[in-house]
């Protein structure tokens, strides 16, 4: 789990890039927040691999079992830094891994490498012709997005489901 600080941070971090973020306090609610919004509607999952009730893996696993939900892709967060950890997320059906804490940069080319997979999967990524411009733009030049005002993962439209459980106010694990 994340503390409230590093939750506010990572959805700080995604606003400045116009991505709308939806968090769920656990798993399970993950899964449901898929389900009952369709196969085309989050672009993309941030996992935090480690939350109550259903954690991150055993998300994964049931969010891969659906079929419709095959092209979205999920980068798993965690304060493991730990190889085997990693293999496990990427064999459970993750297409990448953040660690926390949050480094803007990383989150920012991460986003950058998944988003192009979303925006051919699905139309609700870019509602305007210059936000496809500057995904597409960035991703041929090989440009990370370093900075919020790069745009090259600024589509008005992109939704994430974050899993970055939500703790309770008075918790302070990291």
């Amino acid at each position: 789990m994340v503390t409230r600080l590093a939750l506010e941070t990572a959805i700080e971090l995604l606003g400045l890039i116009g991505i709308e973020t939806e968090v769920a306090n656990t798993g399970r609610e993950t899964v449901s927040m898929l389900q009952n919004a369709g196969a085309n509607y989050y672009d993309l999952v941030l996992m935090d691999l480690e939350m109550p009730d259903m954690d991150g893996h055993e998300a994964t696993l049931a969010i891969r079992d659906q079929c419709e939900f095959d092209a979205v892709p999920i980068i798993a967060m965690t304060a493991h830094a730990l190889a085997e950890i990693r293999e496990r997320c990427l064999a459970e059906g993750m297409q990448d891994y953040l660690t926390k804490p949050i480094n803007p940069e990383l989150l920012y080319h991460t986003l950058t490498r998944w988003l192009p997979q979303a925006k051919q999967r699905s139309s609700t990524i870019n509602t305007s012709d210059d936000n496809a411009a500057a995904l597409d733009s960035a991703e041929s030049s090989g440009s990370n997005a370093s900075s919020p005002s790069s745009g090259a993962a600024n589509a008005a439209a992109t939704h994430v489901a974050s899993t970055l459980a939500a703790p309770t106010p008075d918790s302070t694990t990291a």
